[in-house]
């Protein structure tokens, strides 16, 4: 029964001194990993899509609470302000794809009111097929794009080209750009109150 005992202790004692260096370490590497992600996944995504800015992206970026109930979520919008001038703002969405979750940086412009363009943030699909989406034959179909269209595929009944062979990565841009649409359309107004 002492074995039992002793053995249960030292076990315990282990477990809570891993559980410890864990959550330290993740407390540590936190703000190094979320400003590695944004360096080199969202920034050149914001950098292509958004017009000529002179703020701080990073430090100007809010995380917006959208919707009501069941449907209630957040999204971190990056505003981008010239001269203190909120020229235009921009979100991640996602969607389905073939290999897992598509993350898509949506651009929208204030002056013209039309999105100002798109970049694949991250994806999973097939080298060479899916990953094609990222392309600029591709995702350039999504620059100047009024809030007044649904977007799908020409084989969907649609104006946009699919990349050949990767219909289900091309349905899944569309899908979070339509998802975006649909944000600043429902929730345009209170997105721009709060980032200017």
């Amino acid at each position: 029964m002492r074995e039992i005992i002793k053995m249960i202790v030292v076990l315990s004692l282990i477990a809570a001194t891993t559980g410890a260096a864990l959550s330290y370490i993740n407390q540590v590497t936190a703000k190094p990993i979320a400003a590695a992600e944004f360096q080199y996944l969202k920034e050149p995504a914001l950098k292509s899509i958004l017009p000529a800015y002179d703020n701080n992206l990073v430090e100007d970026q809010r995380i917006i609470q959208i919707g009501e109930g069941e449907t209630a979520r957040e999204i971190t919008v990056y505003p981008a302000k010239k001269d203190g001038k909120l020229l235009a703002i921009a979100f991640e969405t996602f969607a389905g794809s073939f290999g897992g979750d598509l993350g898509a940086m949506v651009g929208y412009d204030l002056e013209t009111k039309r999105l100002s363009g798109v970049s694949i943030t991250t994806m999973s699909d097939t080298p060479g097929l899916g990953t094609r989406t990222k392309e600029p034959k591709f995702i350039d179909q999504f620059k100047n794009v009024p809030l007044e269209v649904t977007l799908s595929l020409k084989a969907d009944g649609g104006g946009i080209d699919a990349v050949t062979g990767a219909s289900i990565s091309s349905r899944a841009v569309c899908k979070a750009v339509n998802d975006a649409i649909g944000i600043i359309r429902d929730n345009g107004e209170k997105i721009i109150s709060e980032v200017k």
